[in-house]
């Protein structure tokens, strides 16, 4: 069984022993084993002559598992198969899916893959064998709302029960606007050691807008005696492990997070949990990328699963939506209905799955040669349908490029 992550492994194994006595646990223990990166060389090498050896009957590993014997092994199932976290970035560079999938031709393999929500795409290429499983009645609601929260808030206090907040942006202001002459940067553009318009040159700024910390400042007016954290990528590891069993063991009232939280979802204990609310969700529905429907339908969608599977009968999901459409109804519709639009509308307008999607990322020194290359990219190249701003980070200068192709794919990449 391949998992995304270490942690997903972890969680999992922990899981297998959480209601079985201790001849079931010696038992499971003799039978199944562990293979991440993270072990030493020596106990990877021992699990992988085990296996071979057929002396054990199942494996529990990362992306590193895609390497394995696969002499033996009758079943792979892949959970998640859609997560980066299977792709290796450094060298060797491999997707441990697309591995699997070549080494089961030569062996008598089934091959499984396991979702909470499949990526359209992936459902899309895989639709003549997707099988949905309904692990029990949908007990949670969902609902759109319009500034709900502090009574939700306060509702969930009184009956002692937690509210999970889902918050767009991150850190404390949203934006840098310079003092003299008004142009506003977005402060993931600013260069990192300090704040220079590159409009006037000015060093002078003040932050506009509310990010997560903000917010949860303004939180506190509801009841000064809540306790409140918040999850956002400013925050180390450790500290975010801490929030989450201090909210797991009930000391905390609301947790406020951005979507970042998904990464840690299944860690979270949603068994006190009543309420699951997605602040300003137009910032995610309307963020730019073809993606944006189907990142926000997968998050609510999983947080309904994680509520129904802890039995929570008035469990709610509110999702907050001021500019209100048509297509945002198919946020409250059932997994095939939400498909069938979306692909719908993906054919339309050519993306995934009906393209290829090529990412270019840019690095230099020198601003004026990414500049020329710009140019070089959009005269010779037909199919550039983005290119990003380029942003400094540690004073080197970059650029993504974005292609789509929908055909000729080989000449296409020449011509890249």
């Amino acid at each position: 069984i391949l998992f995304p992550s270490n942690v997903y492994v972890i969680d999992f194994w922990k899981f297998l022993f959480k209601n079985i006595n201790g001849e079931s646990v010696l038992l499971v223990k003799s039978k199944v084993m562990l293979y991440t990166g993270e072990l030493p060389v020596k106990e990877r090498f021992r699990v992988w002559q085990l296996l071979r050896n057929k002396q054990i009957n199942v494996v529990l590993a990362t992306k590193v598992g895609a390497f394995l014997p696969f002499e033996n092994v009758t079943n792979v199932v892949i959970d998640e198969a859609d997560s980066l976290g299977y792709k290796n970035q450094e060298v060797p560079m491999y997707h441990a899916c697309d591995i699997v999938q070549e080494r089961v031709k030569t062996y008598n393999i089934v091959l499984n893959y396991s979702f909470f929500i499949p990526s359209a795409e992936f459902f899309y290429k895989n639709r003549k064998s997707v099988k949905f499983i309904k692990s029990c009645d949908n007990l949670a609601k969902i609902k759109v709302v319009k500034g709900e929260l502090k009574k939700i808030i306060l509702e969930n206090i009184y009956k002692f029960k937690q509210t999970v907040v889902i918050f767009p942006y991150k850190g404390y202001a949203r934006f840098c606007v310079c003092c003299i002459c008004k142009h506003k940067i977005p402060i993931k553009k600013m260069v990192s050691e300090g704040f220079l318009c590159p409009k006037c040159g000015s060093k002078y700024y003040e932050l506009r807008g509310t990010g997560i910390q903000k917010f949860v400042q303004k939180l506190y007016d509801i009841n000064k005696n809540l306790t409140i954290e918040y999850i956002d990528s400013t925050l180390n590891t450790k500290k975010i492990e801490k929030i989450i069993n201090d909210f797991n063991n009930e000391k905390i009232d609301v947790l406020v997070a951005t979507p970042l939280l998904f990464n840690y979802i299944y860690r979270i204990s949603f068994a006190n949990v009543k309420s699951v609310y997605f602040v300003c969700l137009d910032s995610l529905l309307y963020s730019g990328s073809y993606l944006c429907y189907e990142n926000v339908y997968r998050f609510i969608t999983l947080c309904k699963v994680l509520l129904n599977s802890y039995n929570i009968a008035d469990g709610e999901i509110c999702l907050e939506i001021f500019h209100q459409k048509e297509y945002n109804d198919v946020l409250l519709s059932e997994i095939k209905v939400f498909f069938k639009k979306e692909l719908k509308i993906r054919k339309e307008l050519c993306f995934p799955p009906f393209c290829e999607v090529i990412k270019i990322t840019l690095v230099s020194k020198n601003k004026n040669k990414l500049e020329d290359i710009i140019d070089i990219a959009k005269e010779k190249i037909r199919s550039v349908y983005l290119i990003e701003d380029i942003i400094s980070e540690d004073k080197m200068f970059k650029v993504e490029i974005f292609i789509k192709m929908d055909k000729n794919f080989e000449y296409q990449m020449v011509q890249i």
